[in-house]
């Protein structure tokens, strides 16, 4: 079986010295990929954005395709006319069976439609609950979500990252999903603790100043904010200007070493409005580490598993479990070891990617 994923925004897990930033998506597409690739019976591809390398690349057995110009993501720096040949081009170069798109954009709709031009099989991986449940078709603009409902409507398999999405999509969109764990490699972790950690690019639906404002509350705990740039660079300004002395801020951290970080941790906070299943979710429960959420909690895992805490929304809520899991050392690693538990029955990339290659069997046979 042919695959070829396409993600533009890859590169740089691929080639960690290209510093650009990246979020939950790509890291699963890099992951998925990488784990496939080591199937004889699996020949993967791997369209990225267009950084100035060369047209194909070798690298981890993946043969990584130029695509389009790697720009800030708009509707038109995509819909240009270069972009969509560069597109074309690219898909075309990987001759894939199958191509595989995870998040809501533009993307979606016309590798699918190459695909279908192809006479190829497209799959749509969602990222976010914004991609199930009409938010990001709704707030895209005429055009962008045409052409994105187009993708969703008419992509050969869905899969969602939680069981609430594939309700979402039932309902909203009348669509049949497959849901699919995130997966993550299975490592020893063992640190240690010293800080509260969140992580996230610096995009208003993560909530940033949330995490500042329960800083300034905790002035005698360290704090580590690892925050690279999202789109707008005024919010990104704004938000890191002026910390308290008791946040740590960096704005890069090699994917390769991230998980260090989570094992040093004492505590992960997510403060997003919504998500996917967070990729950071999982590199905790990883390290070993409880999470307290703002409001993110899929398929209500965090209540479920024993985990960690999801506030609901509740700022104050969120104060207060924070100082719980700082003074209360017996149940914070309680949470940490259902969190590792937990992880390694559910999250491992090996069973994660063998479902994914039992989907896509399934997709090639009918």
């Amino acid at each position: 079986m042919k695959l070829c994923f396409v993600s533009p925004g890859s590169y740089a897990l691929f080639h960690p010295s290209a510093r650009y930033t990246f979020g939950g998506a790509e890291v699963q597409m890099y992951l998925l990929a990488s784990e496939l690739a080591k199937d004889k019976s699996m020949e993967v591809s791997f369209i990225v954005g267009d950084f100035g390398q060369p047209v194909e690349e070798l690298v981890q057995g993946i043969r990584l395709i130029r695509g389009m110009k790697y720009e800030k993501r708009t509707f038109w720096n995509f819909i240009m006319p270069m972009n969509k040949i560069s597109h074309y081009s690219a898909m075309k170069r990987a001759d894939a069976d199958i191509y595989i798109v995870r998040t809501a954009s533009a993307i979606v709709g016309l590798t699918c439609l190459f695909a279908r031009m192809l006479g190829k099989k497209f799959v749509f991986m969602t990222a976010s609950e914004i991609d199930c449940d009409g938010r990001f078709e709704r707030s895209s603009g005429p055009i962008v979500g045409a052409i994105y409902r187009y993708g969703l409507m008419n992509a050969d398999l869905v899969i969602t990252q939680s069981e609430e999405h594939r309700k979402l999509l039932s309902r909203i969109y009348k669509l049949t999903a497959y849901p699919l764990k995130s997966g993550y490699p299975i490592k020893k972790a063992k640190s240690t603790r010293k800080h509260v950690l969140w992580v996230a690019r610096c995009d208003r639906s993560k909530r940033p100043d949330i995490i500042i404002e329960l800083a300034k509350r905790f002035r005698e705990v360290k704090f580590l904010f690892i925050c690279p740039p999202g789109e707008d660079l005024e919010y990104y300004c704004q938000i890191t200007s002026g910390f308290p002395d008791n946040i740590e801020h960096k704005s890069f951290v090699p994917f390769r070493d991230i998980s260090d970080y989570f094992a040093k941790a004492l505590v992960f906070v997510n403060t997003s409005e919504f998500e996917g299943f967070p990729n950071t979710f999982i590199q905790a429960c990883l390290a070993g580490t409880p999470i307290l959420s703002y409001k993110v909690n899929p398929d209500s895992v965090l209540d479920k598993e024993g985990i960690g805490i999801a506030c609901k929304g509740d700022r104050l809520r969120l104060e207060k479990e924070l100082q719980k899991l700082l003074r209360n050392k017996q149940f914070r690693e309680r949470l940490g070891r259902k969190a590792l538990k937990y992880a390694k029955n559910n999250h491992d990339i090996r069973q994660v990617a063998a479902s994914l290659k039992r989907l896509l069997e399934k997709l090639e046979a009918d």
